[in-house]
């Protein structure tokens, strides 16, 4: 079956519909948070509708940690979590990195 988007409608407006389904159907959100551009936007997004209705449970946010990043990602993942800490729950976890030899 082709899903079928209605192309009247911005993404944003797309994604306040998409967050009140799962807002309005499911009792506990969790985001995984890599740390970069797409789900910064869509953490920020998750936040800024919750603070909007009000909306006292904390989100989960799921943080893998390769233990290899960037300093800079790990830098802004930190600053995320420590300035949103009254609504989320973070999960920060550490799976090593490790590179096979030939």
């Amino acid at each position: 079956m082709k899903k079928i988007y209605n192309r009247n409608k911005n993404v944003y407006d797309a994604l306040q519909e998409r967050l009140d389904f799962v807002f309005n159907n499911f009792k506990y959100v969790y985001v995984c948070f890599s740390g970069g551009k797409d789900s910064g936007i869509l953490l920020n997004a998750v936040l800024d509708y919750k603070r909007e209705h009000n909306i006292k449970e904390k989100i989960g946010v799921l943080y893998r940690d390769y233990e290899c990043d960037y300093t800079y990602t790990q830098e802004y993942v930190k600053n995320m979590i420590e300035s949103n800490i009254d609504d989320i729950e973070p999960y920060w976890i550490c799976v090593p990195c490790s590179i096979p030899s030939p």
